[in-house]
């Protein structure tokens, strides 16, 4: 997806024009995926088996950059106050994967019955990128720059049991 914006803005005070420009550009390509499944089993009138696994993917790319200029008009005078410029790209991925299990057994009482259920999840998320930014202010003559560069990575797992009875 392309995304392009265009902003101006014109302040007004006595014999003062202040203008704003600024410009920026977007492009993101993003992909998802998607798995899932319910598997459901009677061994028999007593004992039932349910399995959920779980499976998404992501994925993303991500660049923008942008650009402004503010100057000042006073009469026929021109005098740049500042301008800036940016540049910003991420990649990331990411993965979620879990499975839960549950086990039910009904007793031969009416109501009576014991269930067991174990959730397994595994997560990751890994992103890079970086960030450039150039402001240059006029009246200093003084440049001010941003050269950031990233790459954190999360992971987690995590177990669950839940263990019930039913007692009527």
């Amino acid at each position: 997806m392309l995304l392009n914006s265009t902003f101006a803005q014109d302040l007004y005070k006595d014999d003062t024009i202040q203008l704003s420009d600024r410009n920026s550009q977007t492009i993101s390509d993003n992909q998802n995926h998607r798995f899932n499944l319910n598997i459901e089993t009677n061994f028999d009138s007593s004992n039932r088996l349910r399995i959920r696994p779980d499976f998404s993917y992501t994925k993303g790319n991500n660049i923008s950059s942008s650009s402004s200029d503010i100057r000042r008009y006073i009469g026929n005078d021109t005098t740049g106050i500042s301008r800036s410029t940016s540049t910003n790209s991420r990649e990331n991925s990411s993965y979620n994967a879990s499975v839960g299990t549950t086990y039910m057994h009904a007793f031969s009482k009416k109501g009576r019955s014991i269930t067991l259920d174990l959730q397994l999840s595994s997560n990751r998320n890994e992103s890079s990128g970086t960030n450039f930014g150039n402001i240059y202010n006029y009246q200093t003559d003084h440049d001010s720059l941003t050269n950031q560069q990233f790459s954190p990575v999360n992971d987690s797992k995590s177990i669950n049991t839940t263990l019930s009875y039913t007692e009527p």
